[in-house]
């Protein structure tokens, strides 16, 4: 994967951070696909309200949940990863997750609302185009949130 390796001196300097990877980006995909089937499911329903503001509210909601998600899952991951491998990783990782599931949700839900506007079947398209996106970028957030709370 071309981001692990530009991020390669990181993980060689700090190890534990591969340990997570796993977790952060099933994490992401998760909460990307679940929020993309959502609002797919709506646009399939016709329960989208109409107009630009339909769309926002609902992009906003998905959102929402993913950072109360994200949150919640940090706060459950922090005591753990403290006692195991120290403070700075813990919020290392668990800012990573509240990042990731927003980032996941927001891309999730907007993806669908692409497809439409272009005249592509959202079911087709949306998940696998949002588990990519928010696998490489989930992965560049982890890092650089890495790099300021790592100091390094």
């Amino acid at each position: 994967m071309q981001v692990l390796n530009v991020f390669e001196p990181l993980l060689e300097q700090v190890v534990a951070l591969s340990l997570f990877i796993p977790l952060l980006i099933g994490i992401g995909g998760n909460c990307g696909a679940q929020s993309a089937t959502t609002v797919t499911r709506a646009i399939a329903t016709d329960d989208l309200f109409a107009g630009v503001m339909g769309r926002f509210a609902v992009v906003l909601r998905e959102t929402t949940v993913g950072v109360v998600l994200g949150g919640c899952l940090g706060l459950l991951a922090f005591p753990l990863i403290f006692l195991l491998f120290g403070f700075q990783l813990a919020v290392t990782v668990s800012i990573t997750m509240l990042g990731v599931c927003a980032m996941a949700t927001l891309v999730g839900s907007f993806m669908p609302l692409l497809a439409v506007r272009f005249g592509i079947d959202p079911a087709v398209i949306s998940a696998p185009v949002v588990t990519t996106v928010v696998d490489a970028s989930g992965l560049i957030l982890y890092f650089f949130i890495a790099k300021v709370a790592l100091g390094i």
